[in-house]
């Protein structure tokens, strides 16, 4: 996964929005630090998917909530 972009917006509590893209990585599962992982380069295991979430919370009442999400081919 890589993280795209993200944005908040406080409202009666804050909207968090998320862009990301996600795709099948070189790494395995059971590799600790996953976050360096490179997406695959093969062209049969290249295929991308651009999501978009928004997530909203009330910090002050420890709620949370995804209230919007869609995911399309990059």
């Amino acid at each position: 996964m890589q993280v795209l972009r993200v944005r908040k917006q406080t409202v009666a509590g804050v909207n968090h929005y998320l862009d990301v893209t996600v795709g099948q990585t070189i790494c395995t599962k059971s590799q600790p630090n996953s976050t360096e992982c490179p997406f695959h380069d093969q062209p049969h295991l290249m295929r991308k998917t651009l999501c978009s979430f928004q997530i909203y919370t009330v910090p002050w009442e420890g709620t949370h909530s995804l209230t919007k999400s869609s995911c399309k081919a990059a």
